[in-house]
C-alpha cells in the first residue's frame, strides 16, 4: 500500500512519515530511491545492520543518535492522525470514500 500511494507523488519525495508497520527495510528503501528521507520508528530490537538496505541502517542510526532531530520530524504525524478524527465528528458516520480504488 505504501508503495502505492508514493508512485502518485513526483520524487523527490522530502520526509516521509508513518508508524512502525511501515518500517520494513523494503519500505524504507523504496522511500530513499525516491528522494524521500523515511521518518518510521522501528520496530522493537531492531539492528543497525543494513543486510543490504543502507537507508534503513541510516533511519535506525538516526533514531538512537538523534532521537531529538528524530522527533522534531515525526511530531509531525500526530497533525495528520488528529485530522481524520476530527473530520469523522464533523461529519458523522457518513463520511465515505469517493470510489474504492485508491
Amino acid at each position: 500500500m505504501l508503495r502505492t500511494l508514493l508512485d502518485r507523488m513526483k520524487p523527490p519525495l522530502g520526509p516521509v512519515l508513518g508508524d512502525a508497520a511501515y518500517a520494513g527495510r523494503r519500505n524504507v528503501t523504496y522511500v530513499a530511491e525516491r528522494g524521500g528521507e523515511p521518518y518510521f520508528p522501528p520496530k522493537f530490537r531492531w539492528t543497525a545492520r543494513s543486510h543490504g538496505h543502507p537507508a534503513g541502517r541510516r533511519m535506525i542510526l538516526r533514531y538512537r543518535h538523534h532521537l531529538e532531530v528524530f522527533h522534531e520530524t515525526y511530531r509531525f504525524r500526530a497533525n495528520v492522525e488528529g485530522a481524520f478524527p476530527a473530520l469523522q465528528r464533523h461529519q458523522g458516520p457518513f463520511l465515505r470514500a469517493r470510489s474504492t480504488v485508491m
